[in-house]
């Protein structure tokens, strides 16, 4: 380690959130993923088929797949559990695409940021390729909906939007004709439950169905769970005696009615809990000011400059659930081929996008479904009884915190990143310590490598540089 680097460094490299690294810290410090798995299709469950579990890929197979110069569109979903790492896969693949990528190709990268639209909506509409549009007035449309509305007033206005919303229902909500999820008579029935004080007071918890939207749609929340979509579920809308019995004392008779029929029928109470969700994205659309093709005509035009300037689009999208609200009318955008518009003049189109299974399976639409066959699935033990791995990532995270800022910068923009230059610090103490050979250079190291592995599967490199380190008069002694 080299300890006076390492005083000035080591907050700046280990960060909580490693999306808000540098680039050049972000790629001293990754580790390579190499289970990675590409199809052409998914299995009913969002599962990835037996026969192309059988031949794993590593990231550099995905972008020599995906990322090389194309003619064709292509959409490719970045597809796993919550925590899996596709978030980690989008940013590594667009920094290094930032690094290698042809002079006439635009990168769009919209980050997970505090994962809300109005932060997408913002990342968007800073790009120097929408600034210049000429649609003015969609431009300004945008920038008004990424404005901070108060918390109070917001959720209040997300609340009564349902209200609205169900109380003009004219049997179509939804994406897709079908069938009335409840008869006419229980919504009439749920509007009366949804004005009364104790449901709304209940609906409108921290933690419930109003604020996970809120957290969805709102600047200045995060939520607990990133890639969480903004919805109701079963726990909402269960009512227990207890809770029945104090609607019963100031409810009107259509809220006493359905109170007790969700009460008594649990197939009734998913029915409610499916209709609610029909309105989720027209309830964030209505308070965002949006309509659902606002962000689609964007991108629409974004292409259309482009090609009258000669270059090519990549689309980088971390977390699709941050465009709850216009996903849907993104992903067509996405998935528009100008194969198919050539009189529209758009230039080529990549987009890469990360998606929960869950969500891919529940709430991607049918059809946008069947028009994409390009997967890349990041599976939840990824980095499982890969020990080499673990302290490979412990070695390089103690090596760049030993790395001038300076080294950093000319080994990404001199050596372009090349893993095969990959610079090593020098030593200003490390006597005795256990040594991790990369590439034939080799990372010195505090811990020994029976420490650092100890059987241990999740080690969090922030606890064990703080091993290291310890405040005393807001200064950082290394021991």
């Amino acid at each position: 380690m080299n300890i006076e680097i390492a005083r000035k460094r080591y907050m700046d490299v280990i960060r909580p959130d490693v999306m808000h690294n540098t680039q050049g810290d972000f790629l001293a410090t990754h580790v390579p993923m190499k289970k990675l798995y590409i199809t052409e299709h998914l299995t009913d469950h969002a599962e990835v088929p037996e026969q192309d579990k059988k031949h794993p890929k590593t990231e550099e197979d995905v972008y020599e797949q995906f990322m090389g110069e194309k003619d064709d569109d292509q959409f490719v979903l970045v597809i796993g559990d919550s925590g899996a790492g596709k978030s980690h896969l989008i940013r590594w693949i667009n920094t290094v695409h930032e690094i290698r990528k042809i002079e006439n190709e635009i990168v769009l990268p919209i980050r997970r940021a505090d994962n809300t639209l109005k932060g997408t909506i913002r990342q968007l509409i800073e790009l120097p390729e929408v600034k210049d549009l000429p649609n003015r007035d969609l431009y300004k449309k945008l920038a008004s909906a990424a404005n901070t509305v108060p918390e109070k007033e917001l959720k209040e206005t997300i609340y009564y939007q349902f209200v609205i919303q169900i109380t003009n229902d004219d049997g179509k909500a939804g994406d897709e004709e079908k069938e009335r999820i409840i008869s006419n008579v229980d919504r009439k029935h749920l509007i009366a439950l949804l004005q009364n004080s104790l449901f709304k007071a209940r609906l409108m918890e921290d933690d419930g169905p109003i604020d996970r939207i809120y957290g969805k749609f709102a600047e200045n929340k995060t939520s607990d769970v990133n890639d969480q979509a903004p919805e109701f579920v079963r726990e909402d809308i269960e009512i227990n005696p207890e809770f029945r019995n104090q609607i019963m004392l100031g409810a009107d008779d259509k809220a006493r009615k359905i109170a007790d029929k969700l009460l008594r029928d649990t197939g009734f109470v998913d029915s409610v809990k499916e209709y609610l969700n029909l309105f989720v994205d027209r309830v964030i659309q209505r308070c965002a000011g949006l309509e659902p093709g606002d962000l689609a005509n964007v991108i629409e035009e974004i292409r259309q400059e482009l090609f009258r300037k000669g270059k090519t689009l990549t689309v980088l999208i971390e977390d699709i659930t941050a465009a709850s609200g216009v996903d849907n009318s993104l992903l067509d955008a996405l998935l528009t081929d100008k194969i198919e518009y050539p009189d529209k003049n758009m230039c080529r189109l990549n987009a890469i996008v990360g998606s929960t299974d869950g969500y891919y399976r529940e709430k991607f639409r049918s059809n946008t479904k069947g028009r994409i066959h390009n997967f890349v699935y990041v599976p939840d033990d990824l980095f499982s009884g890969n020990q080499n791995g673990l302290i490979e990532f412990f070695a390089k995270y103690l090596n760049t915190i030993s790395l001038s800022t300076e080294d950093i910068r000319k080994w990404v923009e001199i050596g372009k990143a090349d893993l095969n230059t990959y610079p090593v610090h020098t030593d200003t103490i490390g006597k005795g310590w256990g040594e991790y050979k990369y590439g034939g250079n080799i990372i010195n190291q505090k811990l020994t490598l029976s420490e650092i592995t100890n059987g241990s599967k999740n080690v969090d490199i922030k606890i064990l540089v703080y091993q290291l380190a310890y405040e005393n008069n807001n200064k950082v002694i290394f021991f």
